[in-house]
């Protein structure tokens, strides 16, 4: 049986709550468990602002007006039938035609509330990588909400004609609705005069931020990131002899 997406379980959490009599209600909401942790990182008063806010303050289309409607963000009434009526009043259409609007306009929703509306709460990586005579130590920690699946991270090292997949021991702790996780030992690489790159991949459900701070780096260094994937490049020099065995 193929895997729940992080789309599908949004959008299973907004039609049970278009179902309720309430509608989404901060109440209600604090039961949509992956709603709750995308918008509002566990918090339901803080995911339901955030919901409102997203919908009452984008452009959205008649589709997503609907849908919010049908979930008594833009409608009254003690059932999902009766919000579509009151709606479709405002608005000239019959029941009929709101429905097949507020249909569309949930997944949208919920592919929106999966990917573009979470900000505070998408997967974070930290990169610290300290510099000294002998080469670089990278030291990495993560943040990610348990509800968000992400593959584990992966590194690897390019430094000259020479590529290391570099293996990862985590220790991992879990916090409320988040998971923590750093590197149990730093990553080592050592002084050369060939340029090296560092390749950091985190592949999930959603993009990561990624942070990069650096402690004893020389001006040539650069990082850069584009999606899921982020490059350190070193440009080191000849190591010196205190550091060769």
């Amino acid at each position: 049986m193929e895997a729940e997406t992080l789309e599908s379980r949004v959008l299973a959490e907004l039609l049970a709550l278009r179902k309720m009599s309430s509608g989404a209600t901060v109440h209600a909401i604090a039961g949509a468990r992956v709603i709750c942790d995308l918008l509002g990182g566990g918090d339901p008063f803080v995911a339901y602002t955030r919901l409102c806010h997203e919908i009452f303050d984008s452009d959205l289309d008649l589709a997503v007006k609907a849908a919010a409607a049908s979930l008594g963000l833009l409608a009254e009434g003690d059932t999902h039938l009766k919000r579509l009526d009151a709606f479709g009043a405002d608005i000239g259409m019959d029941q009929r035609q709101v429905r097949r609007y507020s249909d569309r306009g949930v997944r949208v929703l919920a592919r929106l509330i999966s990917s573009n509306w979470p900000t505070e709460t998408v997967p974070s990586l930290k990169v610290i990588a300290v510099h000294d005579q002998c080469g670089w130590e990278l030291n990495l920690m993560t943040a990610r909400l348990q509800a968000v699946q992400m593959r584990p991270v992966r590194i690897t090292v390019l430094q000259g004609d020479l590529r290391d997949d570099t293996p990862l021991q985590w220790t991992v702790e879990d916090e409320e609705v988040w998971r923590f996780a750093y590197t149990a030992k730093p990553t080592s690489i050592p002084e050369s005069t060939a340029e090296t790159t560092i390749v950091i991949v985190w592949r999930g459900e959603l993009w990561p931020k990624f942070t990069v701070n650096w402690t004893g780096a020389h001006n040539d260094v650069v990082s850069e990131s584009l999606g899921n994937k982020l490059l350190l490049r070193l440009r080191t020099v000849a190591a010196t002899t205190s550091c060769m065995s």
